[in-house]
């Protein structure tokens, strides 16, 4: 069936290399044609702004070609505000990555596992616990209902009700852990991170779904 959808002519071994050719293809033309609206199409726009005549928030004098940048999206701000750090961490996590590989594989998975949830904690403060949480319940129903109907069904149930409740209650903001689980947990409410955890909640809805799939594909 797989030859169904291959080209005239073509080989499986040539099929993976045109594939990546026409993604390199659609990608070139992609970002040429970004470039094109944003510098030649869009330049009397630039004109406006720079003499005052048009006003747009967020917008700042950008270090290419002193070119405006759009910096209104919060996440895009945080993103350029710590990318010095993360290229920083990133390198230092490869290094301690390694250096865990050689120790012991437990001491590896352990090394991801404290590493990730601290990252998760910078990120989202108190809303780690959510995220902690859910994704403890979608392990739980793919370790107990694995190839059953009921995998799928309460995996996508769950999912899709954590991600509208998360939204429609702006990440669970008012829940005070300190006044449910005791003033010893209230620093939890201190820090709320450096933006909400359900800002990205749909791609690990995803997530989730695809790891509890494959075991009901298993």
């Amino acid at each position: 069936p797989f030859r169904l959808y291959l080209p005239l002519g073509e080989s499986r071994a040539g099929f993976p290399r045109m594939r990546v050719s026409m993604w390199t293809i659609a990608s070139i033309c992609l970002w040429g044609w970004l470039l094109w609206t944003s510098a030649v199409m869009h330049s009397e726009y630039r004109g406006d702004i720079k003499s005052g005549l048009m006003s747009v928030a967020g917008l700042r004098n950008g270090w290419l070609l002193n070119l405006p940048i759009d910096l209104s999206d919060h996440q895009w701000r945080v993103l350029r505000g710590f990318s010095g750090a993360l290229i920083v961490g990133m390198v230092v996590h490869v290094w301690l990555s390694s250096i865990a590989r050689k120790l012991h594989p437990t001491a590896h998975s352990l090394f991801y596992a404290v590493s990730n949830i601290g990252f998760i904690t910078f990120l989202h403060g108190k809303g780690t616990i959510w995220v902690l949480l859910v994704g403890a319940a979608v392990f739980s129903i793919g370790q107990v209902f694995k190839g059953s109907r009921l995998n799928p069904a309460l995996t996508w149930a769950l999912c899709i009700a954590v991600n509208c409740a998360s939204d429609y209650y702006h990440g669970f903001e008012g829940v005070r852990f300190g006044r449910y689980l005791g003033s010893g947990f209230s620093w939890l409410d201190r820090y709320g991170g450096v933006y909400s955890w359900q800002t990205q909640f749909n791609l690990s809805l995803l997530r989730y779904v695809s790891f509890n799939m494959e075991l009901y594909w298993a």
